[in-house]
């Protein structure tokens, strides 16, 4: 039976306005709406398609505080069977590194398969807790992945992203850690039925001590890295080119409609299809789009053509 494990992060909702605490190292409790990471809910979208062709179950699994269990209901809504949520005030401060090792002894203690990991996440996006928990675990880690076929219960087959729209094919044995672009599967809408049902199914809490892990080893203490401080990013200042005010209002308007950029100037030609031909190639060449020579000419002139440079 296939077990797959998909780590769920409990981030801040960025489509809300959002103010930093005192100490400017963290987002204001009374403003936090907290939501799925986007990139999460898809590795769980593509979890539960993979276990439709093969017999097994989907874990999801998260850390964070006890409001982080209506992430996992979301996660059960959409076909996981089973939640699980590590939580305890000593897991404060802990950063991606710190992250990782606390879920690895969960991870290793549900022997997986298959563990799936957004690549990113909209609060910290440093892209570290999946590559880190591979490394904890002993697994292969292959990132970016978008489409993922199970050959049968010892390898699968990837296809991941490279630069510049390039995509590499990568056959590995099993198990492995995959970290998935939100791209990869688009979540479906779960049903009524599914959505009550994931509100009354229980989620697993667990704490470090039922981890073996010390809490002296745990959070803060264990991790690399703290924040300095926070910003709010500022939306960037667009600045606007109109007309020049020497022109007239008459220029003004015209210019304003053909889209009020500096130097987009033009002008009509009318006359016989000979003599705008010779005019338009003389334009090209002093443009230096053709080389000078005798370009001659064809057709019988005929009024009432025109042609725009």
């Amino acid at each position: 039976m296939q077990r797959i494990i998909v780590c769920i992060k409990h981030v801040p909702d960025t489509g809300v306005p959002l103010r930093l605490n005192a100490g400017a190292t963290g987002v204001e409790p009374a403003d936090y709406v907290g939501i799925p990471n986007p990139p999460d809910l898809s590795a769980v979208e593509l979890a539960v398609q993979i276990v439709d062709g093969f017999p097994g179950e989907v874990i999801v699994v998260s850390l964070g505080p006890a409001e982080a269990a209506a992430t996992l209901r979301q996660g059960l809504a959409l076909g996981a069977t089973r939640g699980i949520l590590i939580s305890d005030p000593a897991l404060e401060g802990a950063d991606a590194y710190a992250t990782a090792m606390v879920l690895a002894h969960l991870v290793c203690s549900l022997r997986p398969r298959i563990v799936l990991c957004g690549t990113r996440s909209l609060d910290g996006s440093a892209g570290l807790v999946g590559p880190a928990l591979a490394e904890a675990l002993g697994f292969v880690h292959i990132g970016r992945v978008t489409v993922v076929s199970v050959q049968g219960p010892e390898s699968i087959v990837v296809e991941r992203k490279l630069e510049r729209g390039v995509r590499e094919r990568v056959r590995c044995q099993l198990p492995a850690l995959l970290t998935v672009d939100a791209d990869v599967a688009r979540p479906r809408n779960p049903s009524l039925p599914a959505l009550l049902k994931a509100l009354t199914d229980p989620i697993e809490v667990v704490d470090l001590p039922s981890l073996g892990i010390p809490a002296q080893s745990a959070g803060a203490r264990l991790s690399l890295t703290r924040v300095a401080a926070l910003s709010i990013a500022r939306p960037r200042s667009r600045r606007v080119q109109g007309p020049p005010s020497a022109l007239g209002a008459h220029e003004r308007i015209q210019a304003i409609l053909a889209g009020g950029r500096a130097g987009r100037r033009g002008s009509l030609h009318e006359g016989p299809p000979n003599m705008l031909a010779q005019e338009a190639l003389e334009f090209l060449m002093r443009k230096g789009f053709l080389r000078s020579g005798n370009p001659g000419t064809r057709g019988d002139a005929a009024e009432g053509s025109k042609v725009e440079s």
